[in-house]
């Protein structure tokens, strides 16, 4: 590896280490100040508490209150119909079959085939095969591509290749069970796209993970 590079890694995981250190000390600092908050905002009306330096930092300490719902059904019961007192808010989420949809259309992440097919093109005995079409699923690539190199005795880039391949036509057999009687033309797939790029955004993002010598990956 490059010796800035190492450098750099080695830099960014002091750094990590640092605002782990200064996170705990922060809030254990702040836990003190609340303490002292309570006491002096206990049986009074007053919300705030400012504390203050000698050289001029302050901190105030504001008590807050939040309100949540936890049985709608009774807001119109006690208030009314919806109005100046509450109003109602129709919300949609995507379940993990509609995600996986979403990133083989949108995204462009699948290719027309099986598994079995992929399977039974691999360079190794039929045992073996059996053990692999048990074990692929196509939604996990860095499990499956393990998998390839472990028991199927694969070089790293050629199960890469495999197991990327194996994503993709996992992919495409989620699309072709999502469209059910119809048949999963490129007509069909195609309206499909168009009708997502309408309903929903895709955004690709970047996430970095930090992992320091005997622990866990951080965020």
């Amino acid at each position: 590896m490059n010796k800035n590079l190492n450098e750099i890694i080695d830099r960014i995981a002091a750094i990590k280490t640092e605002q782990n250190a200064l996170t705990a000390e922060y809030e254990a600092l702040i836990a003190g100040i609340e303490a002292d908050a309570a006491q002096k905002l206990a049986d009074t009306k007053n919300k705030s508490v400012r504390y203050a330096s000698d050289s001029g930092s302050s901190l105030l300490f504001t008590r807050t209150e939040t309100i949540s719902i936890t049985d709608g059904s009774l807001l119109e019961e006690i208030f009314g119909k919806p109005g100046t007192m509450y109003r109602t808010e129709l919300k949609y989420s995507l379940g993990t079959p509609a995600k996986e949809i979403i990133r083989a259309v949108i995204g462009g992440e699948y290719c027309e085939g099986s598994i079995s097919e992929i399977v039974r093109s691999l360079p190794c005995d039929d045992g073996i095969k059996k053990i692999l079409a048990g074990k692929l699923t196509g939604t996990d690539f860095e499990k499956d591509k393990s998998v390839l190199m472990h028991t199927a005795g694969l070089s790293e880039t050629d199960a890469t290749d495999a197991a990327w391949l194996i994503s993709e036509a996992a992919a495409w057999e989620n699309l072709c069970r999502f469209a059910g009687s119809q048949e999963c033309t490129p007509a069909f797939v195609e309206a499909l796209r168009e009708k997502l790029n309408h309903a929903v955004k895709l955004r690709s993002g970047t996430r970095v993970s930090i992992l320091t010598p005997g622990s866990h990956a951080g965020v």
